[in-house]
């Protein structure tokens, strides 16, 4: 969320919805020049070449005209401003930018621990000494940008929106943030809570007469003033009817006409210094305005950019407005600056088993091989198995220039597919790959996927053209530079997810962007280290999903799950590795339209069949054996939360019960994923589509969302659903939700749920394939399903409703206290259906305290007793259950202890030791 298109665009919301523009001009500009900052636009559509050019934009004719000045291709820039000596910054989701030509040029002046970059401020008597708000906290320069550093002392969240500095005493900041406005007389190093606390700040402006005097917009509680440089504030809306204000302007010439860009309200004015306001919006055909300037030329010129409506002005001091350009983007950042210097951008022209994987690997190569559609994977295919040359030539020619590519995905498959297919490529195609890497914009992306892909593609990209300056780069860094960041970046990844569990964990679509890369690492990385480090990482990532694995479906519980892949998990693109490597399912997917692959991910096995790598015997009996049924816990982390909690990866607690005919597994609950988390399911094995039987609450809100993105939360969920359709939809099938909690031993799960008054979707859902051989609404209470030789007993505890649809039985229930109870068996270990039945008929439930204290009672299969109360203890025989936050993994396959990134593997003959500490695998076998 291109490929800058299909791939980027359909799989995440980070990137479409782009990010937060706090970052607006606070006083007026003296001459012609304005500085733009588009975002994104509703036209843009996926897979087309010619969509609108985003980015940032110069007029030098009072916004008659305007220019592009830097990357073409997307890119997040937020908001831009121009330096006292002219150079021009601009806050992107790559890092801060930098050109000191005018925009003709750019370079990253950060590293990849900095992203989300949403405001940038440059000290007006010391250009060099520059500043940035960061969705991860304030950052600092005082050498133009040649290094950063953190500034976070003192303040309680790290999320920041806007960063203001006082223009006489540099040494005075004001900071927004979620918690309110913070102040520093020493340049960041510390920082002080003012009487805003509590307050979500969105901009902070310093009076352009007053010095002493500051402006604040909030979301929800106005426009606040301070006369004493910040430390206490007064509220300032008398006539303010919309209360969310994201910009604050202020005439200088004029200093008691100030305007205020609002939140569904547009434009309001005051022509008394911010004593009263009063809503001036004739003319704006959108009311969410983001960023404001005013331009003193002749007559005096204001500017407002809206969300998804573009660029109006205003030459009436704002009582009437008109349309001045970018339709349907959206204008995020407006700043004013002299125009010094600004150029023109220059136009870019053998063991057992083996033959058998063999065999599959190159089945993947001659099934992509022979696909039509064409991408750099099914590209990759056709040039390895000489399949249709002269084409596939052309159309990795056309695809290197193709100005609608881009991105992580395009910055680490490129590369791949030109270190497994150079020996082949003509002399024209080698030069056109290079030079793909110094006119495309390889967004860097918000998430850990992204970054995986990109830092990839710019190690091996790097390491293939090592002695190249930064102007043969898109990012403006010489090869050597980008080839330091990403091997600092890709170890340090490695470190974490070993150390503390994946961010984006367990995802049947998304595991596919860790794997692939990571195997083409592990092939062309010339360090052996790094080779080595791959390596382990291609086996961690391999027995995560083995262990958890049930003839080619990933059981259980999920982050960054499509509802195609939740109800259908066959179909999901982990089935075509599971296909690969484990040699299951026993059948082809592509050769049946209900599981043929959906998406480009999983035609990402294509690296998977050229790469070298073998899977060790004992991940290959870790995903094979179902002799004995056993308990699978594991440790995971939230991706980064960057507002509205105190800490930035929350835990995630796993439980996977295996047998030979089912796998149960749930997370605890909560939201510990946004839009695409799935708590819990039991998937059964089967051949058939659909066989997955769940419930969920399909919760929906701004604020979920704003967790975890930089944008604000009252459009969030609405720009969600403009690319995945279904978020705030009551059908969908995949949430995370507030209002969920499990409690899960072995084959047995309750699941509760406390959902709010006044929440958007207030009822839970529950998906039974209709292909199941049995479903029977007993007397008791009790709903029975058979799929072959699984049987599920499920007892709701609210009333509900059922509707037929297409592949399922929709289960509905709409009381605000929910939950069900879930009991899997087999006919190995219960006999036949009707004895599994007549067993949980009479097996002891108490439901007694539901309604008046959320508590159930139930006791397991094996006589357990399991007792759980919403938001208290999990009590099993009376005895707490707490989860192990000290084992990342917790099985018969899998032991590691959180910390260390050392991880054990067993099949009780052979072990093998990932010391990632160490870079060491060691491996060792009983006699």
């Amino acid at each position: 969320m291109n490929r800058r298109g299909a791939q980027r665009l359909g799989r995440t919301i980070t990137g479409i919805v782009a990010g937060l523009a706090f970052g607006l001009s606070c006083t007026s500009g003296q001459g012609n020049t304005v500085y733009m900052s588009v975002l994104s636009s509703l036209a843009h559509q996926w897979n087309r070449a010619d969509n609108p050019i985003i980015g940032l934009f110069v007029s030098t004719d009072r916004g008659m005209t305007w220019q592009h000045r830097g990357w073409r291709e997307y890119i997040r820039t937020f908001h831009s401003v121009e330096g006292a000596d002219g150079t021009l910054w601009s806050a992107c989701g790559n890092g801060v930018l930098r050109s000191r030509d005018g925009g003709a040029s750019w370079k990253v002046t950060t590293g990849w621990e900095v992203t989300e970059v949403l405001r940038i401020a440059v000290n007006p008597k010391h250009p060099d000494r520059v500043f940035a708000a960061t969705a991860y906290g304030p950052i600092a320069s005082t050498d133009g940008g040649e290094t950063w550093e953190f500034r976070r002392n003192g303040l309680t969240r790290r999320f920041v929106g806007d960063i203001c500095i006082d223009r006489e005493r540099g040494v005075h900041l004001l900071l927004a943030s979620e918690t309110g406005v913070f102040t520093s007389n020493d340049e960041g190093h510390h920082w002080r809570s003012t009487s805003l606390r509590g307050k979500d700040i969105r901009t902070i402006v310093q009076d352009p007469v007053v010095e002493s005097m500051f402006w604040a917009g909030t979301e929800n509680d106005g426009i606040w003033s301070s006369s004493d440089g910040g430390r206490t504030w007064l509220p300032a809306n008398d006539g303010l009817a919309h209360r969310t204000v994201y910009a604050i302007v202020i005439d200088a010439h004029k200093p008691a006409l100030m305007f205020a860009g609002t939140h569904g309200g547009g434009v309001y004015r005051s022509t008394d210094h911010g004593k009263h306001w009063k809503q001036c919006a004739h003319g704006l055909t959108n009311l969410d305005v983001h960023s404001m300037v005013v331009l003193h030329a002749s007559p005096s010129i204001v500017f407002a950019g809206t969300l998804n409506g573009g660029l109006f002005q205003s030459t009436d001091q704002g009582e009437t407005w008109t349309f001045n350009s970018q339709a349907e983007a959206q204008v995020w950042g407006l700043s004013f600056g002299e125009g010094r210097r600004v150029g023109t951008l220059s136009t870019p022209v053998a063991r057992a088993g083996d033959s058998d994987f063999v065999a599959r690997k190159t089945r993947v190569l001659e099934v992509a091989a022979g696909e039509s559609e064409y991408n750099l994977l099914t590209i990759a295919a056709k040039l390895r198995t000489g399949r249709d040359l002269p084409q596939t030539y052309h159309m990795l020619d056309s695809m290197a220039h193709d100005r609608a590519m881009g991105g992580m995905f395009f910055c680490y498959s490129m590369i791949g597919v030109y270190l497994f297919t150079h020996d082949v490529l003509p002399d024209s195609l080698t030069r056109s790959i290079r030079d793909a890497y110094r006119v495309r914009t390889m967004y860097r992306g918000d998430t850990e996927n992204h970054w995986v892909m990109y830092y990839t593609g710019l190690y091996l990209a790097s390491q293939t053209w090592p002695d190249d300056p930064g102007t043969m780069w898109f990012n403006g860094k010489s090869s050597r530079e980008n080839f330091a960041e990403s091997r600092e970046w890709l170890p340090y990844w490695m470190k974490t997810t070993s150390a503390i569990g994946q961010g984006e964990f367990d995802s049947p679509t998304y595991m596919s962007v860790f794997l692939s890369p990571m195997l083409v690492l592990q092939e062309f990385s010339r360090d052996s280290v790094m080779k080595r480090r791959a390596g382990m990482m291609v086996d961690l990532l391999l027995a995560d999903f083995a262990a958890e694995h049930l003839e080619g479906s990933y059981g259980g519980g999920h982050s960054r799950d499509y509802p195609e892949d939740i109800i259908n998990p066959l179909g999901a693109p982990s089935t075509m590795w599971a296909w690969l490597y484990f040699g299951r399912p026993r059948f082809e997917q592509w050769n049946e339209v209900r599981y043929r692959p959906r998406n480009r991910g999983s035609w990402e096995t294509v690296f998977g069949a050229l790469s070298s790598y073998r899977l060790p015997v004992v991940i290959e009996h870790m995903a094979l054996d179902r002799t004995q049924p056993y308990v699978h816990r594991e440790k995971k982390r939230t991706r980064n939360i960057i507002r509205f909690h105190d800490e930035a990866n929350l835990p995630v607690y796993k439980y996977t019960y295996m047998t030979k005919d089912f796998v149960l597994g749930s997370l605890q609950g909560g939201i510990l994923q946004p839009i695409q988390q799935h708590t819990w399911d039991v998937t059964f094995a089967a051949p058939e589509p659909n066989n997955t039987l769940f419930t969920l609450h399909p919760y929906a809100s701004g604020r979920e969302l704003a967790m975890f993105f930089p944008e604000e939360q009252s459009f969030l969920a609405a720009e969600v659903d403009r690319y995945h359709k279904v978020y705030t939809s009551p059908d969908k099938w995949n949430s995370s939700s507030p209002y969920e909690q499990t409690f899960q031993y072995r084959g047995s799960l309750i699941v509760l749920y406390n959902i709010a008054e006044g929440t958007q979707q207030s009822h839970i859902d529950g998906f039974f394939p209709s292909n199941l051989d049995e479903r029977a609404v007993d007397s008791s209470g009790w709903i029975f399903c058979r799929k072959g030789s699984v049987y599920i007993g499920m007892y709701p505890l609210a009333p509900y409703t059922w509707s037929d649809e297409k592949v399922d039985w929709r289960f509905r229930s709409s009381a605000l206290r929910n939950g069900v109870i879930v009991d899997v068996s087999s006919q190995s270990e219960a006999g036949s259906f009707s004895t599994f039945a007549n067993e949980l008929r009479h097996r002891h439930m108490d439901v007694r305290k539901f309604h008046t204290q959320l508590t159930v009672a139930f006791t397991a299969r094996n006589g357990r007793r399991m007792q759980f109360t919403y938001g208290g203890k999990r009590l099993l025989d009376g005895r707490p259950i707490a989860f192990r936050a000290d084992k990342l993994y917790d099985g018969p396959w899998m032991q590691s202890t959180v910390g260390t990134g050392v991880i054990r593997m067993t099949d009780g003959t052979r072990t093998r030791t990932l010391d990632f500490p160490r870079v060491r695998v060691k491996e060792t076998e009983r006699k």
